[in-house]
């Protein structure tokens, strides 16, 4: 085996464990801070990925609802049910307000991988309670991937959680492309410019 090759097997090892190495110590930090200072009971958990991580005013815009703010790198569902047991059951909120990148795979895998996770939490949560309302945050159009990511696999997404959601009564989902679609200067065309950040990929305040 040549050494370019052998260099190019060990950089493809190495990243996955440098994202697990960077989410455990997110992990760790939270699980610490909660130890030391426990969250409010009665709270909305938002957890996913950076839309909601680079969310800095969550916590006062959702004052009113103690929302917990959980949110750490590009956080699949994989990453989200691994860490269940640390930053989403032991909060027991009163509501779960998710958002992850859309997953790259079939129909049918996403379908199941979604069902999956909302089983994983409803089984292990408090049964002397109700299922925890989950709160889907659907894929939304960005700058960055509107004529590649969106149109292949973003809208899939979407419309893969609402069929879920209109067969489950603890699953919503939110629609948030819709909205931000109607700020496009034509049909067929992306969201206004105004409503993401600088990188053109997360959303501001605005958005």
């Amino acid at each position: 085996m040549s050494s370019e090759i052998q260099l190019s097997l060990a950089i493809c090892l190495a990243i996955p464990n440098l994202v697990f190495a960077q989410f455990e110590s997110d992990i760790h930090a939270w699980v610490t801070q909660d130890a030391r200072n426990p969250p409010v009971q009665n709270s909305v958990l938002f957890i996913g990925a950076s839309t909601i991580r680079v969310y800095e005013a969550l916590t006062r815009d959702f004052a009113d609802y103690n929302a917990i703010q959980r949110g750490f790198g590009s956080a699949s569902l994989d990453d989200l049910s691994r860490y269940a047991d640390e930053i989403i059951l032991p909060y027991d909120p009163e509501v779960i307000v998710m958002f992850t990148r859309s997953p790259e795979t079939t129909e049918d895998n996403i379908r199941q991988d979604y069902l999956d996770f909302f089983e994983l939490i409803h089984s292990k949560q408090n049964q002397d309670r109700p299922p925890i309302p989950i709160l889907f945050v659907g894929a939304y159009p960005r700058l960055t991937t509107f004529a590649g990511r969106w149109i292949t696999t973003g809208q899939t997404h979407n419309s893969i959680i609402q069929q879920i959601a209109a067969e489950n009564d603890a699953v919503h989902f939110v629609d948030t492309a819709s909205r931000m679609l109607e700020t496009a200067a034509e049909p067929s065309q992306p969201p206004a410019e105004h409503l993401f950040a600088t990188d053109r990929h997360h959303l501001n305040a605005e958005g």
